[in-house]
């Protein structure tokens, strides 16, 4: 079996962390995208919302 990526599917390894993220989120219903976007919110908690709009702090 080739280690090489799928010129059309992508690298492997990415594909399989997806998989893997997906099936260990699945009761939670989200994608890579909203659990990113959850973890930067946590990480600045405390920060007025205007601030996290025009970038200071």
């Amino acid at each position: 079996m080739s280690t090489r990526a799928h010129p059309i599917n992508g690298n492997v390894s990415e594909g399989r962390s997806r998989a893997l993220f997906l099936d260990e989120c699945a009761e939670f219903n989200i994608t890579p995208v909203q659990y990113a976007a959850m973890v930067a919110i946590e990480e600045r908690a405390g920060m007025d919302a205007a601030m996290s709009f025009d970038g200071t702090m």
